[in-house]
Parts: C-alpha cells; structure tokens; sequence
C-alpha cells in the first residue's frame, strides 16, 4: 500500500471514497469533481492517494492557481481536502503527502486549514500569511420575511444593470468577457483572475452565480444565493477592485445592497483577508463570526511581516480554494 498521483479511472472510487467520509454530501460529490477537474485535461493528476489494492483509503486534493506578488504572476497550486482512515493515521500518510510537494514544488498554497493540518504545515515550512474571516450582515431589513422559505433564487432573477452613483454594475456571463491579466494591487499577494480562472470558476453547473462587472473598468463582483437553516442568504463570493481606493469597494458594496432591495433579501455573508474590507464591513454593521479560515504558504514573506499581522498583505476570497463551492 502507498500513495501516487490520482488517475482518470480512480475518480468513481474517489466519488465514492468521499461519500463514505463525508455522507451529508452524498449526491453532490460527484459534480464537486466533474468541475474541480475540468479546469484543465491533467488538473486530477495534481492529487495524490492511498491505493490499497485499487482501493482509496486517503487524498489530499490540489488545484492549479496562479497569483501575483509585487507585479509577478507565479503558477502555484491550492492544497485541501487532506483525508486520511483513521487505521491508517499512525503511519502518518498525511505527512507524507506534504513531505511530496514540499520536495516538488517550491510553493503551494492552503487556506481554511484545520487545527491539526495547519500544525502540520507550519511544521513542514508553510509561513502565516493572513486569515479570511467570515463577516454576515443584515443589508436590508424590509427583506427578512421574504428570505424565509424562499429556497436558491436562480440567476434570471437578478437585475440586469445597477447604478452607483457614475459606475454602472452590468450583469454579465463570464464567457462574454474579457478579464484582467494584471493584479488590482500590486502591494498584496493576489490570486489571479484571468480568462481562464474566470470562465472555469464561475461558468459551471455546479453552482449558478451573478457576475456583475463595472462597465468602464475591470472592477466586478460575483453573488449566489444559498440556504441555511431555511432562510435564503446572498453571498459575495468573489470580488476584485483596488483596495486603495476606498470608493471602489463601497461602489461594490452599495450595488449588493441595491440588488438585495430589489429582490428582496436580507443577508449578505462575505469572506474578508484585509483590514480594509474588514473596516467597510463594519461600516455596514455586518459582524466577524465562527472561526476564520487560516491562508498559509510555502513561501516567505519576511520583509511584510508587520503587513501580515496588520491583514495588509493578502487579497483572498471565498472564491479561492475550496472556498464556497461546498456550501
């Protein structure tokens, strides 16, 4: 029994191998992997498993990324979903699994991280680089009785245009569109969000999502809608501007709540990495809660320390990663 890279024909085994390990998202796996992998045609030979006799019993699941850090984009990798059986725990599989691309890849990337993997990681040589904290927020009061019972509302519902004051939001499909291939801030660290991010993360089945984009320049933010405990939220999954620029982000902000106005709902939930955002969201009353997901990575940043303690390093969102998509 050992670990090696995932295969095309192992991923029936991996469906199922997750169901057994995660039953509440039974039905649902199979779809998580059909867009994971379509990102490109050897994106599922990036994970690795534990094959014991063609049987899977441990995974840890890597994803292709891009980002930018002082002007430079840098292809590099996300690591999540590091299971391992319990029997098998003692002989430290999942160690081995970081030990591998510590050795063959100079960076990798994790965010969201466990107490006990994040401990693992900063002991293979993963650096602190920030955390995203949730934020949830009533943005619009007059739509709590019309959230309850609503369920998912579908992307034809949202409105096609909406105006900021001079910015005009247009709803747009991410296909249609050409995305930016420079970073929004070049003093943070950054995910990219080129053509081919934006056309696999936000044009799948898996999810239905709102793409709005300012229509004279590249700033733009993407919504969902979701499901807790019977009351319908809307989600800022995703959203890029210049963080310098206090107007930009409000511009954002303000267009969510009109949308939310016109259709009726109630309360927004958005991932936050930088104290920026964390001060606009407090402006609008909205609250830091549950335990906020850790960013971590091979390299080291030590000139920015104190921009890493001070969250003004990092631009991250719940689009990053595994982020939402299991929401």
């Amino acid at each position: 029994m050992d670990f090696r890279h995932l295969k095309q024909e192992d991923i029936d085994q991996l469906v199922k191998y997750n169901e057994r390990v995660f039953p509440e998202r039974r039905g649902f796996v199979d779809r998580y992997f059909t867009f994971l992998f379509a990102k490109n045609k050897d994106e599922q030979y990036l994970s690795l498993v534990i094959d014991d006799a063609s049987r899977i019993r441990g995974q840890i699941i890597y994803s292709s990324m891009s980002y930018f850090y002082q002007g430079t984009k840098t292809n590099s990798f996300w690591s999540f979903d590091l299971i391992v059986d319990e029997s098998l725990r003692k002989e430290v599989y999942g160690l081995d699994f970081m030990q591998y691309y510590s050795r063959q890849y100079k960076s990798t990337f994790a965010t969201g991280s466990g107490p006990v993997a994040l401990k693992l990681h900063l002991a293979l040589g993963s650096k602190w680089m920030g955390e995203i904290r949730k934020y949830v927020g009533i943005f619009n009061v007059w739509g709590v009785p019309t959230s309850v019972c609503r369920g998912v509302v579908p992307v034809c519902k949202f409105p096609n245009m909406i105006v900021v004051g001079e910015t005009y939001f247009v709803r747009c499909v991410a296909d249609e569109v050409e995305w930016a291939e420079h970073p929004y801030n070049e003093e943070l660290w950054e995910p990219c969000r080129d053509n081919e991010y934006m056309r696999w993360r936000f044009s799948n089945k898996l999810h239905e999502y709102a793409i709005y984009k300012d229509a004279n320049s590249d700033n733009y933010f993407v919504l969902r809608t979701i499901v807790k405990k019977g009351i319908t939220a809307v989600v800022l999954v995703d959203f890029r501007c210049n963080l310098q620029q206090k107007h930009e982000l409000s511009a954002i902000l303000q267009a969510i709540k009109k949308i939310m106005r016109k259709m009726w709902l109630a309360i927004l939930i958005c991932g936050s990495s930088h104290a920026n955002i964390d001060k606009q969201l407090e402006r609008a009353y909205m609250k830091s809660i549950g335990r906020p997901r850790p960013i971590i990575g091979k390299m080291h940043y030590k000139d920015r320390k104190s921009d890493i303690d001070n969250r003004q390093f990092a631009l991250v969102t719940l689009a990053d990663s595994d982020g939402e998509t299991l929401w």
